[in-house]
């Protein structure tokens, strides 16, 4: 009887996986010649830090509000590993708040303490990589009004306290859940849009002003992360392309470009945007997505950075996601 090869590294048996999602390569026949077919764009691996990444393919996070008291459920064990099986280059868990009244809702994902982090390992982690599937964890502090203050009145060490927190959350997902990155939730709202927007920040102090103040929480945010997690994790951010808004001094995409400019400075890997749809709004210099995405990458090429851009927005068909990477 042949013995089946077993997959590395997980507590159970389950056959050995092939990478899925990978570019198969095979000969094209004609009368007189067979040609080796080059893959799309699309099917091109991509390495950033230590992961290879077999297409450019993301499933981005969803909200399911199907945690009991903070933790993964056979729900998400079921969910993210049907996700895993299926190839897809990088799978993103739901958002994880890094606090317990940072949840945007009772049901949400929680992994602020080793109890939680042992569970996503179990529930959620393991099993993705017994598939040979590059797994991360969205990480977010939302601010629901009810439950926190608002950021103008914490002090500056309630601030420190909170950067604190991230790092010791993002050591603990990397350390104990065992993801393979992390994603850093600052658009829709949560604690980092607040700060960072014009429109929510109305501070006194160095936090708030010009966009270099208002960024400042930010990146000393990004830097305890990186100080806390290892160098060849990559981390990722999710931000808005602008404010949604035609009020004056409404951040723009000509400071979201500034701020990506600084993020990569700052050790970031990966921006992930939410493009926002103006409709009948006029707002300021705002282009569209492609353009937008084409005029950070050619300041960042010009400052000698790099930086993966990603953009989850309306992306339904094959030819359109080749289009944008072409």
């Amino acid at each position: 009887m042949q013995s089946v090869k077993s997959a590395p590294n997980v507590s159970f048996f389950t056959p050995k996986q092939p990478i899925l999602g990978k570019f198969v390569k095979y000969l094209e026949d004609s009368e007189l010649t067979s040609t080796e077919r080059t893959p799309p764009l699309l099917f091109t691996p991509l390495k950033i830090r230590s992961l290879t990444i077999p297409n450019r393919i993301t499933v981005s996070p969803m909200c399911t509000y199907s945690s009991i008291d903070s933790y993964p459920t056979p729900f998400h064990t079921v969910h993210y590993g049907s996700l895993s099986m299926r190839g897809p280059g990088l799978l993103i868990t739901e958002c994880a708040s890094v606090c317990e009244n940072g949840k945007v809702t009772c049901n949400d994902l929680g992994l602020w303490n080793d109890s939680l982090a042992k569970e996503h390992y179990s529930k959620i982690v393991e099993f993705a990589h017994s598939q040979n599937c590059n797994i991360g964890v969205q990480l977010g502090q939302f601010h629901n009004k009810d439950i926190v203050p608002p950021i103008e009145s914490w002090s500056k060490e309630q601030i420190i306290d909170t950067i604190k927190e991230w790092g010791q959350v993002c050591k603990r997902a990397t350390d104990m859940a065992q993801y393979d990155f992390i994603e850093i939730q600052a658009s829709h709202g949560h604690i980092i849009d607040q700060f960072i927007s014009p429109l929510w920040n109305h501070r006194t102090d160095e936090y708030n002003g010009e966009l270099q103040d208002r960024t400042r929480f930010l990146f000393q945010l990004v830097d305890e992360i990186r100080n806390n997690i290892p160098k060849e994790v990559p981390l990722f951010i999710r931000l808005p392309d602008c404010d949604k808004s035609e009020k004056e001094g409404s951040l723009t995409q000509k400071d979201t470009i500034k701020i990506c400019v600084e993020l990569a400075k700052h050790g970031v890997d990966v921006v992930d945007f939410v493009c926002v749809n103006p409709g009948k709004l006029n707002l300021r210099s705002h282009k569209p997505r492609l353009e937008f995405l084409q005029d950070l990458k050619q300041i960042l090429k010009s400052k000698d950075l790099s930086l993966v851009v990603g953009s989850p927005s309306k992306i339904s068909t094959a030819k359109e996601a080749e289009a944008l990477l072409q």
